[in-house]
């Protein structure tokens, strides 16, 4: 029976989940879809995104079980998504698990647990909502890194010259990898 704090799907906006921390929940059976009859959901997912969020059980480790939605999760990632809008909530394993084989029934089951609604400013402080600011982003963290090679050169120099920068040149090397995969994010 669903929590009095629990909102059902319609009432609440969807928390957009990454992928890749979302799990099976384990010791349920749950046929994997094959990838040829997800077609026409690929192409839709692809040119208007998900329309209908999953629904997930969050673990005690900050990831994600599925508890329904397997065929739009994996239209998704063969739609090379990188997150999937999605209802959380807070419940015991045997509640997600008695929650699986009611929805197998009726579709409608109540969802059980309490709904995670996320902290806004926490969200916001790491969205990136439109691509000219991702843009904008990573002319930044291209420019950070020229900065990083060009005082490089200069350590190269110095060393080159008998001065102990090795430290320094240990520093610089570590900022530009790290601003390289942050680049390689955006």
């Amino acid at each position: 029976m669903a929590n009095e704090n629990s909102k059902t799907p319609t009432q609440a906006q969807p928390q957009m989940i990454p992928l890749s921390k979302i799990h099976d929940l384990p010791n349920v059976f749950n046929p994997k879809p094959q990838d040829k009859t997800l077609g026409s959901m690929v192409l839709s997912i692809e040119s208007s995104g998900v329309k209908e969020a999953v629904i997930l059980r969050q673990r005690s480790d900050g990831e994600y079980e599925l508890l329904s939605g397997y065929r739009r999760r994996r239209a998704s990632e063969l739609a090379k998504k990188q997150d999937i809008p999605a209802h959380v909530y807070e419940m015991t394993m045997q509640e997600a698990i008695a929650y699986r084989k009611a929805v197998k029934n009726n579709p409608n089951a109540p969802i059980p647990g309490k709904l995670v609604v996320p902290n806004a400013d926490k969200d916001m402080q790491y969205r990136i909502d439109t691509d000219s600011q991702l843009a904008m982003l990573g002319d930044a963290l291209q420019g950070q890194i020229d900065l990083l090679v060009d005082y490089r050169k200069e350590l190269y120099e110095a060393r080159r010259e008998g001065r102990d920068v090795e430290a320094e040149l240990e520093t610089v090397n570590g900022k530009l990898r790290s601003t390289r995969r942050e680049l390689t994010i955006c």
